[in-house]
Protein backbone atom coordinates (compact mmCIF):
# COMPACT_ATOMS: atom_id res chain seq x y z
CA UNK A 1 0.00 0.00 0.00
CA UNK A 2 1.16 3.34 -0.69
CA UNK A 3 1.77 6.00 1.87
CA UNK A 4 1.34 9.77 2.09
CA UNK A 5 2.80 11.66 4.96
CA UNK A 6 1.37 14.93 5.91
CA UNK A 7 4.09 17.03 8.20
CA UNK A 8 2.32 19.88 10.76
CA UNK A 9 4.08 22.08 12.43
CA UNK A 10 2.94 25.33 14.94
CA UNK A 11 5.84 27.29 16.16
CA UNK A 12 5.81 28.77 19.65
CA UNK A 13 5.14 32.25 18.26
CA UNK A 14 1.92 30.70 16.39
CA UNK A 15 0.64 29.15 19.40
CA UNK A 16 0.09 32.65 20.62
CA UNK A 17 -2.08 33.85 17.58
CA UNK A 18 -3.40 30.44 16.18
CA UNK A 19 -2.89 31.79 13.07
CA UNK A 20 -2.24 28.31 11.66
CA UNK A 21 -3.17 25.54 14.07
CA UNK A 22 -2.55 21.97 13.20
CA UNK A 23 -6.81 21.41 13.02
CA UNK A 24 -6.60 23.92 10.59
CA UNK A 25 -3.37 22.74 8.69
CA UNK A 26 -4.82 19.26 8.84
CA UNK A 27 -8.40 20.42 7.74
CA UNK A 28 -6.19 22.13 4.21
CA UNK A 29 -4.81 18.85 3.75
CA UNK A 30 -7.49 16.50 3.70
CA UNK A 31 -9.11 18.76 1.46
CA UNK A 32 -6.73 19.04 -0.68
CA UNK A 33 -6.80 14.81 -0.88
CA UNK A 34 -9.76 14.97 -1.45
CA UNK A 35 -9.71 16.79 -4.90
CA UNK A 36 -7.32 13.94 -5.77
CA UNK A 37 -9.24 10.61 -6.62
CA UNK A 38 -5.98 8.85 -7.65
CA UNK A 39 -4.82 8.69 -3.76
CA UNK A 40 -8.10 7.66 -2.81
CA UNK A 41 -6.44 4.28 -1.51
CA UNK A 42 -3.42 5.48 0.30
CA UNK A 43 -2.49 6.15 3.82
CA UNK A 44 -1.88 8.70 5.48
CA UNK A 45 0.11 9.02 8.34
CA UNK A 46 0.69 12.45 9.90
CA UNK A 47 3.61 13.93 12.13
CA UNK A 48 3.22 17.07 14.61
CA UNK A 49 6.05 19.18 15.65
CA UNK A 50 3.59 21.49 17.61
CA UNK A 51 5.68 24.84 19.64
CA UNK A 52 9.09 24.02 17.73
CA UNK A 53 10.32 26.92 15.67
CA UNK A 54 11.15 26.16 12.04
CA UNK A 55 14.82 27.70 12.13
CA UNK A 56 15.53 24.65 14.85
CA UNK A 57 16.33 20.99 12.80
CA UNK A 58 16.06 19.24 15.74
CA UNK A 59 12.68 19.21 15.74
CA UNK A 60 11.71 15.93 17.57
CA UNK A 61 9.57 14.61 14.05
CA UNK A 62 10.68 16.71 11.46
CA UNK A 63 12.70 14.17 9.30
CA UNK A 64 10.84 11.35 10.50
CA UNK A 65 8.22 11.32 7.57
CA UNK A 66 11.31 11.05 5.22
CA UNK A 67 12.69 8.10 6.98
CA UNK A 68 9.12 6.58 7.02
CA UNK A 69 8.69 6.68 3.36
Amino acid sequence: MQKIAFYMRLSVEDIKTQSQSIQSQRALLYDIMADYSEYANYTIQEYIDNGYSGTNFERPVSSTPLRAL
